[in-house]
């Protein structure tokens, strides 16, 4: 119902006064909501969030509901009254709302007479009420607003005052969307970020500016130090994915630590619940990984054949961003490894180089039979991911086949032989015309050939040592003969007849190892067959077989040439190959693996297949032995009975050094006087009182203090020296101290206080040095004399030992032993040698002695070159070559004229320290330069 025009202006009256207050209570009222809500989100947790979010929504529907209805509804008569009268006058609003009753029910009413009547009534009954009297209700109400508002208005004050900071917060906290707040906001003053690198790096600690973008190497510890502008905040530093917390330093300020893994963008941070607010500002890392190290092997990559291989120097440089710890050669064939460490790097040094020799004798190389990778690895020094290795390129060696090297060594030899033969049968035709010069000729073809036989290398292999002096010694009996032929025929066949005794011997020797490395290579066939069956099987495992089988047939071939037993070993290989192969090219890998596995089992038996039932076999199993029973000559063994007695005589002698130098380091031994340590530290006390008052040390070098504070410490060291009776030390310092006195003695203006303790001094410490020098000379004939009779019964031995020399050397001329005529000499000159420290020993001369026993020991140890059944010594393939490994800072690898005199020089070096056993570290100093030498 349509309000009269009475009503609406009491209510214009009753609005004018009262909407104002109500206005800005309700705003007050407003506000102190949304800050209750912004500091119930600033807890952060979803809970919170999700409350003041609701809050704030259910707040502005309300509010946009309440305008709506404002906008779209009536002045209504009822409404009105309610409003503005039933608030002034009680009982006039209850006429006025029955009478509003009253023309709301007429309104529909066709008359219009009394409708008339009512809108009249209810005139009547508001103009009961005056203005004034709706002006004096409205201020009331407008009073209580505005205490509402006031107080509302206080309360917003007051947490504005007090908790801005955090209103603000959680307003912040309220929009955020994810995990970081829209708006950054300090947190810390004075940020201050150190950078510690790893301690591997040994880099120094650098400062870090915010804003900007820094790159430091993975692992560095980043310390952040600030102090915080508020409390009770939970302050982390954040990269996005991790968080690290701010904990109090103890000094009033913060602390946190973070350490770089990977780039990030690093941020300080306040933690509410699930909810970050970051700084504005940001410290970008970039991480610098630690590369593995850069190898670079000179001329690699390159492909070589073994058997033209004579030695493999390998040079090589490494480069790490850091530093090095270790450097290795590798060595792959197949799915054989072996690593050899070259160099061990305490220092780290980020750049190494050096090189080393491989030789084709080496065990590896040896037991080749697949293409091998040859290269160099090294290993940084990265504590926090794990060291990283990094690898040159390759040399690929391929090898020669499993035992060629065996069979050239062994038919060269052969043909040596056959030279003589040869030759033995012009001796037979010396009847006729000019058969004797054809036999000088032809005999000096074969000695030449011989001699070259025996000292070639065959792919990296050598005749033994002790087979190559054995021939050689048999080869001097003949040349050493003169004659016509027909006088020299049995010189040769004892010769014929002792190479082939040595020759059946290495051929049945080689013929076994071969076998055995042939019997790997049938394994491995079988291995690659039975992977070959399996269903996932690709083409790698057949192509592993082939391999094989290739080797095997290359190898066995190669078996056919070794002497009786290599033969026997290769025709059964060829034959079981044959059951391989064929398995292999019709698809039937089961019989396949089969006929490897028996072709395996029966080379790892390298023994012969019929015979006697001593011999073994297949049929005779595996308790035969594989060497032949008969040799057409007892050369060989004759000559390994000699070389097992220079062996023994060499040993026994070297036991005999051992004894001398005991025994010398005994006599130098001072038995304890007491009578004489109290005389020593009297006198030592005394020269400490005497150059107590002179300069201390730390003056400029060459002035009259420096020289004479000099001869203040020479002179307390040899006082130290008396007190523990090494007069030998306390004479050297006692010479030092009276040098250094002179020379300040020189320097010193006559007639002053400094001049005179000086002199005092110099006085003193010549006194001291003449009695230290006279107990030295006591000491040391106190120590011949005991040595003289140490040394009586290793004199003896000395002599005897000496007699077993000779003994050894006139063996070596008989016919039935020969040895080579350098290895005669050395045995004679080793005799004489022994004779003369002998006689030095029993004289009492035990350092002289000691010397000839030693240059004796190194003749005995050069003429032991082992039995003719004995292999090929380690290094013995290359002479020039007595280590393979030269490591340096150039990486240069020297040439052998080079490597022989730094062995030289090397050993005088080390015979120096050996022989000169004098002094407290005599033994020590003695036991490792025969340790170098050995």
């Amino acid at each position: 119902m349509q309000a009269t025009l009475s009503l609406r202006q009491k209510a214009a009256v009753w609005r004018q006064a009262v909407q104002g207050p109500a206005s800005f209570a309700l705003q007050a009222g407003w506000l102190l909501s949304a800050l209750a809500l912004a500091l119930l989100a600033r807890e952060g947790s979803a809970w919170a969030r999700a409350a003041a979010l609701i809050g704030c929504g259910a707040g502005l529907g309300l509010g946009l509901g309440l305008w709506i209805v404002r906008k779209r509804r009536t002045p209504d008569a009822r409404r009105l009254v309610r409003q503005v009268i039933l608030p002034t006058d009680a009982a006039l609003g209850a006429r006025a709302l029955r009478a509003a009753g009253l023309v709301e029910r007429l309104a529909t009413d066709a008359e219009s007479t009394p409708r008339e009547l009512a809108r009249f009534h209810l005139d009547r009954v508001i103009e009961g009420v005056s203005v004034s009297r709706i002006q004096a209700a409205a201020g009331r109400r407008a009073r209580r607003y505005r205490w509402l508002g006031g107080l509302f208005a206080g309360a917003v004050l007051i947490a504005g005052l007090t908790a801005s900071r955090e209103i603000a917060e959680g307003l912040d906290v309220l929009v955020t969307r994810g995990a970081r707040a829209p708006v950054p906001m300090l947190w810390t003053e004075r940020l201050r970020v150190m950078a510690f690198p790893p301690a591997y790096l040994r880099a120094p600690p650098r400062r870090l500016l915010g804003g900007a973008a820094s790159m430091l190497p993975k692992g560095t510890s980043l310390t952040l130090r600030a102090r915080p502008l508020h409390e009770g905040r939970s302050l982390v530093i954040s990269d996005g994915a991790r968080e690290f917390p701010f904990v109090s330093d103890g000094e009033g300020g913060l602390v946190a630590h973070y350490t770089v893994a990977e780039d990030a963008s690093l941020v300080v941070a306040a933690r509410f619940g699930e909810v970050l607010i970051v700084e504005p500002e940001t410290l970008r890392i970039m991480a610098l990984p630690d590369e593995p190290p850069r190898i670079v092997l000179e001329d690699a990559p390159a492909t070589l054949k073994l058997s033209e291989l004579s030695r493999l120097e390998l040079r090589w440089a490494a480069v790490d961003d850091h530093g090095l710890k270790q450097v290795d050669l590798v060595l792959r064939s197949g799915a054989r490894e072996e690593r050899r460490t070259l160099a061990n790097y305490d220092d780290e040094s980020s750049r190494q180089q050096g090189g080393h020799v491989l030789l084709p004798s080496d065990p590896f190389l040896r037991s080749l039979y697949l293409p091998a990778r040859v290269s160099i690895e090294a290993k940084d020094n990265d504590p926090v991911e794990g060291s990283k290795w990094g690898q040159s390129e390759a040399f690929v060696i391929v090898p020669a086949a499993v035992g060629e090297p065996d069979a050239l060594r062994y038919l060269a030899l052969v043909r040596a032989r056959d030279g003589f033969l040869d030759a033995l049968a012009l001796t037979q035709a010396s009847v006729l015309d000019g058969a004797d010069a054809l036999f000088a000729r032809r005999l000096e073809a074969a000695v030449s050939g011989f001699q070259a036989a025996v000292t070639d290398t065959y792919g990296g292999l050598r005749v033994p040592a002790g087979l190559r002096s054995f021939a050689l010694g048999r080869l001097r009996l003949l040349t050493e003969q003169r004659g016509p032929a027909a006088a020299r025929a049995d010189a040769i066949g004892e010769l014929i007849l002792a190479l082939d005794g040595a020759l059946g011997s290495l051929s049945t020797r080689d013929a076994q190892r071969t076998a055995k490395v042939l019997g790997e290579v049938a394994e491995e066939a079988m291995v690659s067959a039975e992977l070959a069956r399996a269903p996932e099987a690709g083409a790698g495992a057949l192509e592993r077989l082939d391999r094989a089988i290739f080797t095997l047939q290359a190898g066995a071939e190669q078996l056919l040439s070794l002497g009786s037993l290599g033969h026997d070993l290769g025709s059964v290989a060829l034959a079981d190959l044959g059951r391989v192969r064929r398995g292999r090219e019709h698809g039937d890998l089961y019989h396949a693996q089969l006929a490897a596995r028996h072709l395996a089992d029966r080379l790892r038996r390298p023994t012969p297949s019929f015979g006697a039932a001593s011999a073994g076999g297949v049929e005779a199993g595996q308790s035969g032995s594989s060497e032949p029973s008969e040799h057409p000559s007892q050369a060989e063994q004759d000559f390994d009975q000699l070389a097992r007695q220079i062996a023994e005589l060499a040993h026994e002698h070297a036991g005999a050094v051992e004894q001398v130098d005991g025994a010398l380091s005994d006599a130098q031994a001072r038995v304890d006087d007491e009578a004489l340590r109290v005389e020593a530290e009297r006198r030592a006390g005394e020269l400490r009182d005497l150059v107590e008052d002179l300069p201390e040390p730390g003056h400029s070098p060459g002035t009259l203090e420096a020289d004479a504070a000099l001869g203040r410490e020479h002179a307390r060291a040899m006082a130290h020296n008396m007190e523990t009776l090494r007069f030998d030390e306390a004479a050297e310092s006692g010479r030092r101290a009276n040098k250094a006195l002179a020379d300040a003695a020189g320097k010193v203006s006559a007639g002053t206080r400094l001049a005179s303790e000086i002199e005092a001094a110099r006085a003193a410490v010549e006194e001291q040095l003449a009695w230290a020098e006279s107990q030295f000379e006591a000491g040391q004939e106190v120590a011949r004399e005991k040595a003289r009779a140490a040394l009586q019964g290793p004199a003896a031995r000395e002599e005897e030992l000496a007699g077993a020399a000779a003994g050894l050397a006139q063996r070596g001329e008989n016919p039935a032993t020969p040895l080579p005529a350098d290895s005669i000499e050395r045995l004679r000159q080793a005799d004489q040698l022994m004779r003369q420290a002998a006689r030095a020993l029993q004289a009492g001369e035990g350092e002289a002695g000691l010397g000839l026993q030693r240059q004796a020991q190194r003749l005995l140890e050069t003429v032991d070159q082992g039995k003719t059944s004995d292999p090929e010594r380690e290094g013995d393939a290359s002479e020039d070559d007595s280590s393979g490994k030269v490591a340096g800072s150039r990486g240069d690898v020297p040439e052998a004229p080079e490597q022989n005199q730094a062995e030289a020089f090397r050993r005088r070096v080390l015979e120096s320290l050996g022989d000169s056993p004098t002094g407290r570290l005599a033994p020590a100093i003695k036991r490792y330069a025969e340790g170098l030498l050995r």
